[in-house]
């Protein structure tokens, strides 16, 4: 299927996969044809163009715990249309940051990104 995907030339495809892929093999076929905008995965893999088509903005990507992913796909296919995860609950990714680096042997990060700009509407 992706193959023939490939050779038909059909753009603007959005992928769902547990990762990128390889740069020559199954989803890696879309990203060097350049048909793919935005890709939905748990991890970037090892994929050359993919890389090069994000940091140029050419590609979304949202990453997703791996079994945060598998249940989006399974509620999804059944039509439930939200489910609730504790995924990330009383972490940094819970306050908006992300850690950047860890102090060897330690679980508290020396630097974190900068918090996500929150607000409350009322109404």
């Amino acid at each position: 299927m992706i193959q023939a995907m490939a050779r038909k030339g059909t753009k603007d495809l959005t992928i769902i996969s547990n990762t990128a892929g390889v740069a020559d093999w199954g989803i890696g076929m879309l990203l060097q044809k350049h048909l793919v905008k935005k890709v939905k995965a748990s991890f970037m893999g090892a994929n050359p163009p993919f890389e090069k088509q994000y940091l140029e903005g050419k590609v979304k990507v949202e990453l997703t715990p791996q079994g945060t992913l598998a249940e989006k796909i399974r509620s999804g296919g059944g039509g439930i249309a939200a489910f609730f995860t504790r995924t990330g609950a009383d972490t940094y990714v819970e306050e908006g940051k992300v850690p950047l680096r860890f102090e060897k042997g330690s679980p508290i990060p020396l630097e974190t990104a900068p918090g996500k700009e929150r607000r409350v509407f009322k109404g």
